[in-house]
């Protein structure tokens, strides 16, 4: 199997481990392919507060409160592109480090616990993350 491509959860994927910059991403671009532009959701605060504005009046304090939380995380997170032929790699910063990793199925190296993920059917993908999980609760990597 290969390393570059080993699914290890609440780790990454291969060299692509979360708490990385952008710059320590674009280290690895000739394993993973050329970053993207970040696309920053900073401006999503200040779009709130003129919604806010506008139609705050209408609004209760817990609802106003609620979108002001929802908008600072947002303004928190990025997203970026790794763009090697036509499979792109989608990325997730949050405070800009590196938090999420997707894969599409035409990355077939993608592995876990030495199986080719993408080769499997999606009920034997979901057991295999399952078994990992211990058989509780949701499964995420």
């Amino acid at each position: 199997m290969n390393a570059d491509w080993l699914i290890a959860p609440h780790n990454g994927i291969g060299r692509l481990t979360f708490g990385l910059s952008p710059a320590a991403v674009a280290s690895v671009a000739s394993l993973y392919g050329k970053p993207s532009p970040l696309k920053s959701h900073a401006g999503v605060a200040s779009d709130v507060e003129a919604v806010i504005a506008q139609s705050g009046a209408t609004m209760s304090a817990e609802t106003i409160d609620a979108i002001r939380r929802t908008a600072q995380e947002l303004a928190n997170f990025a997203t970026q592109n790794l763009i090697m032929g036509q499979t792109p790699i989608l990325l997730e910063y949050r405070d800009g480090r590196l938090d999420g990793v997707t894969v599409e199925a035409r990355h077939r190296e993608a592995n876990f616990e030495s199986k080719l993920v993408f080769t499997l059917s999606a009920l034997e993908a979901l057991k295999l993350f399952r078994t990992r999980e211990r058989g509780s609760g949701p499964i995420s990597l």
